[in-house]
């Protein structure tokens, strides 16, 4: 089975990469992951609709955020070899483009251009197309930089155990009542110098929060489209 799809804009040998660099190593973990033994969830009880609550181990969440994350950075980083923008090469299909969505449909985008003061939040409709790259980036750059933690926090917590500076945070982002919620993330990027010491002064300061059970599981989605042309759930295999 070839990469996501014939792609009217993506280079020959950007394809064949994505087929026979990157796909290999995403059904391999697959193969490997799902062997048995190894176990993903457990299920605890049964919700009253009768739906079966599962949870989660930090072992299973932890690994599988390392490897979906770092195959993502991989296909962004072959994109940028391109003329191809990765924000492009999502909007060429609708499909695609919900998939990728998905990734933080339940989060929030932040972004703060000019430093102190221009801090506003971007809802994913105004995102296209001019924050889609943006979120890319972040996504890529808050996982290659370290700036992310997966712990069940309270956002105030979360900064101090990153070394973030909590003090002069805008009103509009509440860090203070941000309490803890499910393994909330907070994936970090900035332009320019890196200064925990001066976080809310940074310059295109951009914040990425979702849960993290939906950032892996999007994830998972995402990168089966591309590489295997596929949407099956492949927790679900």
């Amino acid at each position: 089975m070839g990469p996501y799809r014939k792609s009217r804009i993506l280079p020959a040998h950007t394809q064949k990469a994505l087929l026979e660099v990157v796909r290999p190593k995403f059904n391999a973990y697959f193969a490997f992951t799902s062997a048995p033994g190894n176990t993903r969830s457990v299920a605890t009880g049964v919700d009253p609709k009768g739906n079966t609550i599962f949870t989660y181990p930090d072992a299973s969440m932890i690994s599988d955020l390392m490897v979906f994350w770092s195959l993502f950075a991989e296909v962004y980083e072959l994109l940028k070899s391109t003329p191809v923008k990765p924000e492009v090469f999502c909007t060429e299909d609708p499909s695609l483009q919900r998939d990728f969505y998905r990734i933080i449909e339940d989060g929030e985008f932040w972004e703060s251009p000019t430093g102190v003061g221009s801090l506003r939040s971007v809802s994913l409709s105004d995102a296209v197309p001019g924050c889609l790259n943006e979120i890319w980036r972040t996504l890529r750059n808050g996982f290659a930089h370290f700036h992310w933690h997966y712990e069940d926090l309270s956002a105030e917590d979360y900064w101090r155990r990153q070394g973030w500076d909590t003090t002069g945070a805008p009103a509009a982002f509440a860090l203070p009542t941000r309490g803890k919620h499910n393994y909330k993330g907070y994936i970090v990027d900035a332009g320019g110098t890196w200064s925990s010491a001066n976080f809310w002064g940074m310059k295109n300061l951009r914040i990425i929060v979702t849960p993290y059970g939906i950032l892996r599981y999007h994830l998972h989605r995402f990168l089966n489209v591309v590489l295997n042309g596929s949407s099956k759930d492949v927790f679900g295999n």
